[in-house]
């Protein structure tokens, strides 16, 4: 399997999963740039510069006073929490394991 190369100026904020039959790629992140811009992997975000992905992860930080806040596994602890903050690449690995992804 090809591995994607991980952007490691990148806050991961979402993963979000393809709902229809369109053959991949069909998980889809969304993170913020060190600049504060939401960005996306999927296709039209790439084509068109906004999706709905990003839409989302927008309306739900204006509607929580900038803050987004991802839908997690009960079995994370507060161990768990403390090393992601530590850099975006133990976010990303964060989310990878106990994020809950969305299917948009």
């Amino acid at each position: 399997m090809k591995e994607r190369a991980v952007q490691e100026d990148i806050m991961l904020f979402q993963i979000f999963l393809n709902d229809t039959q369109i053959p991949s790629p069909s998980v889809f992140e969304v993170g913020l740039t060190l600049d504060d811009k939401l960005v996306c992997t999927c296709p039209n975000y790439k084509g068109r510069g906004k999706c709905k992905h990003v839409n989302l992860v927008q309306l739900r930080m204006d509607m929580n006073d900038g803050i987004y806040e991802p839908s997690l596994s009960k079995d994370v602890t507060e161990a768990d929490v403390a090393k992601a903050k530590l850099s975006t690449k133990h976010n990303r690995e964060f989310l990878l394991k106990f994020g809950i992804p969305e299917v948009l």
